[in-house]
């Protein structure tokens, strides 16, 4: 028998992940590079107290999210671990997501989710 082992993600980017939830937008949006196509993502945090939503800035995240693959069309939000990269390209983004499991994914209705109050960020 021959086992071989994998990497574990904090190994792999050299450090402890960060779990958050990440709101999909339904469509892509042009990378910042100029080439191509990439998700654009923001995060998302639930009030205890309220059981209410509130969203953080839209970003373009141009490595995607390991282990999630983009619907077009639907509205998902994913919880994910985010590492920041300890040995970053000169270029690239300083943070990887890793996917860890899918919280929604439903067809957008007109309900808009509201974005957070400035003083709560």
């Amino acid at each position: 028998w021959e086992f071989a082992g994998l990497a574990t993600p904090e190994t792999r980017y050299g450090s402890p992940g960060k779990r958050m939830q990440l709101e999909i937008a339904v469509d892509l949006v042009p990378c910042q590079t100029g080439t191509g196509q990439c998700m654009n993502a923001r995060p998302v945090r639930w009030e205890m107290n309220t059981l209410q939503s509130c969203l953080g800035d839209w970003q373009v995240l141009p490595n995607g999210i390991e282990g999630y693959k983009h619907t077009p069309g639907r509205h998902e939000i994913v919880a994910v671990d985010a590492y920041t990269l300890t040995k970053r390209p000169s270029k690239g983004p300083s943070n990887v997501y890793v996917m860890q499991w899918m919280v929604v994914s439903v067809i957008p209705s007109l309900k808009k989710l509201p974005d957070c109050p400035v003083s709560s960020r």
